[in-house]
């Protein structure tokens, strides 16, 4: 604020952190937009997100879905048994995913079996996603599968595999990352897919967001909003990511458009 800034457009990890200094920004009459990472819907304008808990819980677990059969697996029959690993409880994106993902499993495989309902969290942090995945196989050695939703807990699940001598057709790893965090494992065969979204398309979004507010637009939920290079996109009710969330006309939520499924196939064409 003190430099005279016209628009911020911010990504973080604490919920919560920022949103007295956002709300004082946006009183100062500087845009806020938040993309990947959000903040409280009252200290920011808009949101660019990855995609509804709804439709990343339920890729989060058809992603496992596929690579267990692949070893031979038959997820509706066979009694499924996995946890979940990732940051921590209080990353309110990542939460989401894991809850909608858990009532996707009751829908749809109620065979299968969470092994640590409580969940295991490696805040953020590549070592100790290290530690905490070597502890997981330490604890269930029989385990079939573990949900990575975090793009530190992933890498650090996949080297602590690779560890154990064990590959992906001991135990299925999947998750959120970078391809080329995980392109060596995968070409190793420690990890058969997994997923994110094109982060450098969501990060211009949300400069490009901030960019037309600052400028004077008025932009409001309910509007559709032609993007230079990217399309269409809508404004969407905070309510598209938590049905408790802040709710006002000048507040809102845009998703991507896609997400991307990585594997052996495809990898070595993304450079991120």
């Amino acid at each position: 604020m003190d430099r005279n800034g016209d628009a911020i457009c911010v990504s973080f990890l604490d919920a919560t952190a920022l949103d007295d200094v956002l709300t004082s920004a946006r009183q100062a009459g500087i845009k806020v937009t938040t993309w990947d990472s959000d903040v409280s819907g009252h200290a920011r304008s808009l949101m660019v997100s990855q995609g509804t808990p709804d439709i990343l819980g339920a890729m989060l677990v058809e992603m496992g879905v596929k690579s267990l059969r692949s070893r031979g697996k038959d997820p509706k029959a066979d009694p499924v048994r996995y946890v979940w690993h990732y940051s921590q409880a209080g990353t309110a994106d990542q939460n989401s995913w894991c809850l909608a993902g858990e009532k996707y499993i009751r829908d749809n495989y109620p065979k299968w079996i969470n092994l640590a309902p409580e969940n295991y969290y490696s805040e953020q942090d590549s070592r100790k996603a290290l530690a905490v995945g070597e502890y997981i196989l330490e604890c269930h050695p029989d385990i079939d599968l573990i949900l990575c939703n975090d793009s530190t807990a992933l890498p650090g699940q996949c080297q602590a595999v690779e560890n154990f001598g064990l590959s992906k057709n001991d135990v299925t790893v999947t998750g959120f990352s970078a391809p080329a965090a995980l392109r060596d494992y995968c070409h190793a065969g420690i990890i058969e897919r997994w997923g994110l979204w094109d982060n450098q398309v969501q990060g211009a979004l949300g400069c490009y967001l901030a960019y037309l507010l600052a400028t004077g637009k008025s932009i409001r939920v309910g509007d559709v909003i032609e993007v230079p290079e990217i399309g269409t996109v809508k404004v969407l009710p905070n309510s598209v990511l938590d049905p408790d969330a802040y709710t006002a006309d000048d507040s809102g939520v845009v998703l991507l458009p896609d997400r991307l499924e990585f594997t052996a196939d495809n990898v070595d064409n993304f450079a991120f």
